[in-house]
């Protein structure tokens, strides 16, 4: 009959197995002499719980020990859980239904003989001490030996005419007990050396924060439970004796998961048994997320990562650790494309490789588990227990707490690129914009077609540069420059309009300051007075102060009536007809604005009309003309220096 902790199999899936199991390893190899057979043969169960007793306390333990603070993590802690002292034959019956029997025979393993290398007898006599003897017969007419037994099937064991439901329980059972077993040095981690080769390195994408890599990692750690010679590739890594040489199952924590994008392309296992350490080398092609900054785009650069961390079932940074860690460029690989002039990754050039190693929280449950509820309770109750009990110290985050390697591989753009494509492109064109600089005011026409052109197509290249870079809270300098750029051609079109409307408002004001000299000029007349009707003035613009304030859309007309003279009514002329177009020359002083120095000058030239356009074209187009450039200019040095 079976034990109940190997047939119900519902041991294996409980924490304690793991960390058990995780914790389980070997002090001290003794090689010269075979120890913890009996607990590999059938009827030895008490020469065996000896063997266990003694092993234990030459390794510093006392069997059932409680109170050493260390123990729940050590070597020998869950082989010497077993109680040996006052043994009966009741006790013998039921140390079998021990769960830390499994301890047991997997260190039997290590100090006598592997089940693999078993002849027919010692497979015998090994199942019936795992409490199988009801499959003697079957074996014997089949005269299985070690390397059948390990290989056997559930389909194997039926066909032997064993029944269906022994059969996948004694499966079960035969690969919980053979699978290996970390190893682990007295009071100490376990250290395994960590090589990462990045051999290539493609795909590199903003849109999706992801890149694609072929890389080689190389791992040597010493193992003294190892009892076999292996060296093997990938069609033989996982078969015969290579099998059962224990090696750490890796994580890719920044992996993409989608299968056609990840993949151990090959492995390899080397072996030494007379040095005991174990090189193990594995080939990855996958795609990696990866998280930027693009502060500096288009002159930035990325380190990408791939975080390496074991599995959770493998064991906490305290037992095993990544160290030392080193990562390297296959410059024969990376170089080859340079020293044959050939392009090897679009956008991107390859500078170096960085490695660290560091603790990782896989799942952080005290943080999870919140201030209160039932796992919040369950993790105080359990540090309770540990600290009673055990008197030592736990803490959830520390028995999670587990080795990672990060290699980060460092790119930097290739500048070049949007240097010419993209920013000269933007210079030219804003450049462009200050044409309309030497149109004449009057052409607002032309003018504005050609800043509006211009910022259609600086608005196309916003839109190509948007298809290739993330959407980001922030503003990158090349869409800084290309936005500031379109503000430089819309200030352009801006100025032109400024100009028209001064030069408009000129006009206007040239066309009142003619008219007004008309009149100015026929106040000279002494006692000449025209022989007319009442004449009507119209004069196109409102007589003010401010000679550029905006026109009403109608002409406002303005009539004046002729006084009459003395000529005409036969009488003296009145002293103040003189004053009463002493307005006029009022209102030319207030608009006059030509006056150089305050001197004097002929009012035909001050209030010449060619003036007022060479002040329009010289003071706003021609200081345009020169402002816009420079500071442009200045703003592009430091856009390209920062």
């Amino acid at each position: 009959m079976a034990p109940q902790w190997l047939a119900g199999g519902s041991f294996f899936s409980q924490p304690l197995f793991v960390v058990v199991l995780v914790g389980l390893g070997l002090a001290a190899q003794h090689a010269a002499a075979a120890r913890m057979c009996a607990c590999q043969r059938e009827g030895e169960v008490e020469l065996c719980l000896k063997q266990v007793e003694e092993m234990c306390v030459e390794n510093g333990y006392r069997v059932n020990e409680q109170d050493n603070v260390s123990a729940l993590f050590d070597t020998f802690y869950g082989m010497c859980q077993i109680q040996t002292s006052n043994v009966t034959q009741e006790r013998i019956q039921s140390i079998w239904q021990d769960p830390f029997f499994a301890n047991v025979i997997r260190m039997s393993a290590v100090y006598c003989k592997h089940p693999f290398q078993f002849d027919t007898d010692e497979v015998l006599s090994f199942i019936g001490a795992i409490g199988y003897a009801e499959f003697k017969p079957a074996f014997v007419s089949n005269r299985i030996d070690g390397v059948t037994l390990t290989e056997l099937t559930v389909d194997d064991l039926t066909n032997m005419h064993l029944p269906l439901s022994p059969a996948k329980t004694f499966v079960r059972t035969k690969t919980a007990l053979l699978q290996p077993m970390m190893p682990s040095l007295p009071n100490e981690s376990l250290r395994i050396q960590f090589g990462a080769l990045v051999r290539e390195l493609y795909n590199i994408d903003e849109l999706q924060f992801s890149f694609q890599t072929a890389f080689s990692i190389v791992m040597h750690w010493k193992d003294t439970h190892m009892w076999q010679q292996c060296r093997s590739g990938t069609e033989s890594v996982n078969d015969g004796s290579c099998s059962y040489l224990w090696r750490p199952k890796l994580t890719f924590v920044n992996t993409r998961d989608e299968a056609e994008v990840f993949a151990v392309k090959s492995e390899f296992i080397w072996s030494d048994l007379r040095t005991r350490t174990v090189t193990y080398q594995i080939d990855v092609e996958g795609k990696f997320a990866a998280p930027m900054r693009f502060t500096k785009f288009p002159s930035d650069s990325q380190e990408l990562p791939i975080q390496v961390m074991f599995r959770s079932d493998i064991g906490i940074r305290k037992q095993v650790l990544f160290d030392p860690v080193s990562a390297y460029l296959d410059n024969e690989t990376i170089s080859r494309g340079s020293r044959e002039g050939k392009d090897m990754l679009s956008g991107w050039e390859i500078h170096g490789v960085r490695i660290e190693e560091r603790p990782v929280v896989d799942v952080d449950y005290e943080r999870v588990a919140g201030d209160s509820g039932p796992l919040h309770d369950t993790i105080k109750d359990m540090a309770n227990w540990f600290q009673n009990v055990m008197q030592v110290s736990y803490s959830m985050r520390d028995s999670s707490t587990q080795s990672s390697v990060t290699f980060y591989v460092r790119v930097d753009r290739t500048t070049d690129y949007y240097l010419v494509n993209y920013m000269f492109i933007v210079v030219l064109l804003t450049s462009l914009s200050w044409v309309v600089f030497f149109f004449s005011a009057k052409d607002l026409a032309s003018r504005a077609s050609i800043s509006f052109t211009l910022l259609l197509a600086l608005n196309v290249l916003q839109l190509l540069l948007g298809e290739v870079m993330p959407k980001t809270n922030y503003l990158t300098p090349m869409h800084e420059f290309v936005l500031v750029s379109t503000f430089f051609v819309a200030a352009s079109a801006g100025e032109s309009l400024i100009s028209h409307l001064l030069d408009k408002r000129a006009e206007y004001r040239a066309a009142v300051i003619r008219r007004l000299q008309q009149l100015a000029d026929s106040d000279n007349d002494d006692d000449e007075v025209r022989e007319t009707d009442d004449t009507e003035l119209t004069i196109p613009v409102p007589l003010t102060n401010n000679a550029f304030a905006s026109p009403p859309s109608p002409s406002i007309p303005w009539t004046t009536r002729k006084q009459p003279t003395h000529k005409e009514n036969g009488a003296q002329a009145s002293p103040t007809a003189p004053e009463e177009k002493s307005w006029l020359r009022s209102l030319l002083g207030i608009l006059n604005v030509f006056s150089a120095n305050n001197k004097t000058v002929p009012l035909s030239d001050r209030l010449n009309i060619d003036h007022v356009e060479h002040y329009v074209e010289k003071y706003i187009d021609r200081a345009s003309l020169v402002l816009f450039p420079s500071i442009y200019a200045i703003y592009t040095a430091l856009c390209f220096t920062r």
